[in-house]
């Protein structure tokens, strides 16, 4: 949990009033954490490259600690937006665009 401390207080600065409105253009009209998803992406294509299994199992054992974290910030997002953002994610996967509910248009 020490990890997840870490992040929480580099991103303690970022909090969703900073923002005049919610994104939903570019990435984040399809997938709403685009950085976690990159970020354990990230953190296994480097394990995989460097051929480390520790590495590897590292970066495997840190996805629930991420899903911790998007849980966390997804209730901070609806207490801001409300029904906003309730229907925004009710069009868009968390981080798995291959298991979006996005809408058809």
């Amino acid at each position: 949990m020490a990890w997840l401390r870490f992040i929480q207080r580099i991103l303690k600065d970022m909090i969703p009033s900073d923002f005049p409105r919610l994104l939903r253009e570019g990435a984040y009209s399809v997938i709403r954490h685009p950085f976690y998803a990159l970020t354990i992406v990230n953190q296994i294509s480097i394990s995989i490259l460097l051929l480390s299994t520790e590495g590897l199992l590292a970066s495997i054992l840190c996805i629930p600690l991420w899903i911790i974290l998007i849980v966390l910030e997804e209730k901070e997002l609806i207490e801001y937006w409300g029904k906003e953002y309730l229907n925004y994610k009710k069009r868009s996967s968390s981080f798995n665009t291959l298991t979006s509910e996005k809408e058809k248009t």
